[in-house]
């Protein structure tokens, strides 16, 4: 006997943070305006809006048997939003367990971070120090007596203290150094579940590689290769790292400490940017440099 499969609509999702599963009635299709979608490490969960019994009169109690993506058919189409915080903003990433964007910029005194919880509507927040702020990412689930606490940790290509904590979804920030910050011209960072940890790179110099398992306390790591490493990615079914660079560089690494190097070939490359696909199991990276050649994937 086939086994039925519950399929969603999630429409025009909501921004309101959520806990409780969702349930509902075997086999129907349920639109969901203020529903929430979570995933880590390729596991996506369905959630309700806090404070609702149900989301709508079809809920009921009963298994979720499985969650499908239902293909986007229509034309893709982009707005501008003015949010009056003209900033040179370098980085952006969503932060499902915070339910906000999170914004940074570069050497902005006061409002080097912005936050959002639906993209439209923008708050400039203070940074910690007035860096270059490069990258940003959502890190670990910190339990307390009181609420849990979702770290995000944000990483400058100059300044002193060149990382940057928030514990209240971007609103505050507090800096923290990687130690020898006059070469640490940090470019990337991203964080591992399985690992628990934060992996960061940075663009030129020896040693390019730094690790923290909490975003406050870093260690650098031994590189072979003295290249300026521009991005980093993490594969969490392959449990592996891979970070790209000038001179065609491709670095890899199982625990953010041993690395190995590789040019794939392609020695005259800039790579400036990788990411990991979890439907497609691959790493692409593209490249700013070189012939006709300039995106990568694994295989």
């Amino acid at each position: 006997m086939a086994q039925k499969i519950n399929v969603y609509n999630l429409g025009e999702l909501g921004v309101n943070r959520v806990r409780s599963p969702l349930q509902v009635k075997d086999g129907e299709l349920l639109v969901c305006q203020n529903a929430w979608i979570s995933a880590n490490d390729s596991e996506i969960s369905l959630r309700k809006r806090d404070g609702l019994d149900n989301i709508n009169a079809t809920a009921a109690a009963g298994p979720i048997v499985s969650i499908t993506n239902i293909p986007y058919t229509g034309p893709l189409a982009f707005r501008t939003i003015d949010t009056d915080i003209s900033q040179v903003w370098n980085a952006v990433t969503w932060c499902p367990n915070n339910g906000v964007f999170i914004a940074v910029a570069a050497n902005d005194a006061g409002t080097g971070v912005m936050t959002s919880p639906d993209g439209i509507t923008w708050t400039a927040r203070p940074e910690s120090a007035n860096n270059g702020w490069t990258d940003v990412v959502e890190g670990p689930t910190v339990t307390t007596p009181t609420t849990p606490i979702h770290r995000v940790v944000a990483v400058a290509e100059n300044g002193t203290n060149r990382v940057q904590s928030s514990e209240n979804g971007g609103r505050t920030w507090f800096g923290s150094s990687v130690g020898n910050e006059s070469t640490a011209t940090m470019s990337g960072v991203v964080w591992s579940q399985a690992l628990e940890l934060f992996v960061a790179c940075k663009d030129g110099g020896s040693n390019g590689i730094y690790t923290s398992p909490d975003g406050f306390t870093w260690t650098q790591r031994t590189t072979t290769i003295n290249v300026s490493r521009n991005a980093i990615a993490w594969s969490p079914a392959l449990s592996l790292f891979a970070c790209v660079g000038t001179t065609g560089d491709l670095d890899t690494s199982s625990n953010g400490t041993s690395w190995t190097f590789d040019t794939a070939g392609l020695s005259n490359r800039t790579w400036n940017d990788v990411c990991w696909s979890p439907e497609l199991r691959i790493f692409c990276a593209v490249a700013s440099t070189g012939d006709a050649s300039r995106v990568m994937t694994s295989t």
